[in-house]
């Protein structure tokens, strides 16, 4: 399928909206249908374009993108509501999710089903044929080597935030240190295996899992002081503890150490490695 990539008018994409609007979020083999998993922005952003389901995954992902390019204002939050995409109304009705847009838009469920549904259709049918249009058909020589990760979001217009630039340091901080961890461990290991010492390289890779870590706590503080409870990557929501347990801490991290290193990298900015081992080496002054 993918050797015939489609682009179909706004049209026909509205009336396979629709059926997906039915169901709802999340999109299932049963659900997605034939022709928006065949579309050339689903297929480029699909990380195995050959399998459906792996279309699928990319279909609903470039549809959220959509929707959430539909801004924050309440038709914004209305259109979300209405398919669904909000992880506390997965598997509801449609009958449901109308209810809800109605009383966010304080509108009528009747007005929602006869006005605002065609006109956001037609929105998101516009918006998702002008993605096509961003793409040449992908092919197995043309397509780039690179290619985005089912659960990474990929860069678009809206992403040029402070939000989205200060979730990206959140998360180059966790796969920072997991890195660190790895390379630790892994060492650790080898020299146990061939009884030996651990490579002369162990402590430096020891003191900057210590500088990711204290980045990685700096950068979520900042982010849930200014923008909630959770740090999100595609739908699913980290505490802080889940962050560092991801990025492979397994200690347990107390609440003492955790602002000595916040503190620590303060006093000189999260960039400078090489200051922050110092002052760990000289203590606090």
């Amino acid at each position: 399928m993918t050797n015939n990539a489609l682009s179909s008018t706004p049209d026909d994409l509205k009336h396979e909206l629709r059926r997906i609007l039915r169901s709802g979020f999340p999109l299932s083999d049963a659900t997605a249908g034939e022709v928006l998993t065949e579309q050339r922005v689903v297929i480029a952003n699909a990380q195995h374009p050959k399998e459906r389901a792996s279309r699928i995954t990319a279909l609903e992902r470039v549809l959220r993108q959509l929707l959430t390019g539909f801004g924050r204002s309440t038709p914004g939050r209305a259109a979300r509501i209405l398919f669904g995409a909000d992880r506390s109304l997965r598997g509801t009705t449609l009958t449901f999710r109308r209810g809800e847009a109605a009383e966010v838009l304080e509108r009528s469920v009747d007005h929602i089903r006869k006005h605002i549904e065609p006109k956001m259709l037609e929105e998101l049918a516009f918006a998702l044929h002008q993605e096509n249009l961003r793409y040449q058909p992908a092919t197995d020589s043309a397509r780039s080597p690179i290619a985005a990760h089912e659960d990474t979001p990929v860069v678009t217009n809206e992403s040029f935030t402070e939000e989205e630039e200060l979730l990206c340091r959140v998360w180059s901080a966790v796969y920072g240190y997991r890195a660190e961890v790895i390379a630790v461990q892994r060492r650790l290991i080898e020299a146990r295996e061939e009884e030996r010492k651990p490579e002369a390289d162990l402590q430096e890779h020891v003191d900057t899992a210590t500088w990711q870590l204290a980045r990685l706590l700096t950068f979520v503080s900042e982010y849930l002081d200014r923008y909630g409870e959770e740090i999100l990557h595609g739908e699913t929501p980290y505490s802080v503890e889940g962050l560092v347990a991801l990025a492979g801490w397994h200690g347990g991290l107390g609440g003492d150490e955790a602002r000595r290193l916040k503190y620590a990298i303060s006093r000189v900015g999260p960039d400078d490695r090489a200051l922050f081992l110092a002052g760990q080496l000289n203590g606090p002054q």
